[in-house]
């Protein structure tokens, strides 16, 4: 065949090729299935436990294999993540209201006079939730805030 045949482009090798051992796992079956049974019998195992788990037992030599192969067996098989209702991440949000402006912060330090028994106090002590006395940090929504910012009588 001529040279001139055979060349289809000039980029044609710098084009991507698929890999021909793509999702094939070079660890041996046997093996594969110890990982897949270890997982499915603790699905909250993790693939370092795995790992552990498989030198200890003796069923594969010790750093032999790596975490990363674990890692695509799994997710080659659907084990990589946790599924279920129950294992739903848990939504970790602080200071989180239902609507907005309903947390109010205020500095314990530094807050205006207020009347209280007569007379202008910087810091009043209003008893919070608990039954403790706070100064104004202890204001939340939970408390209306006129019955907040009114005069208390001790």
């Amino acid at each position: 065949m001529p040279p001139a045949q055979r060349r289809v482009s000039p980029l044609s090798s710098a084009l991507p090729k698929t890999r021909a051992d793509r999702g094939h796992s070079k660890i041996a079956p046997a093996i594969q299935e110890a990982i897949l049974a270890a997982k499915r019998a603790n699905p909250r195992r993790s693939i370092r436990q795995i790992l552990r788990l498989l030198e200890a037992a003796g069923t594969v030599p010790s750093r032999s294999l790596s975490r990363l192969a674990i890692h695509r067996l799994l997710h080659q098989h659907g084990l990589s993540q946790l599924a279920g209702s129950g294992y739903l991440p848990e939504a970790k949000r602080s200071f989180s209201a239902e609507f907005a402006s309903s947390i109010w912060y205020g500095d314990v330090m530094h807050g205006p006079r207020v009347p209280v028994k007569g007379a202008l106090r910087k810091r009043p002590e209003w008893p919070c939730s608990n039954g403790s006395k706070a100064g104004i940090a202890c204001i939340d929504a939970t408390r209306p805030l006129a019955a907040v910012l009114s005069p208390i009588n001790f």
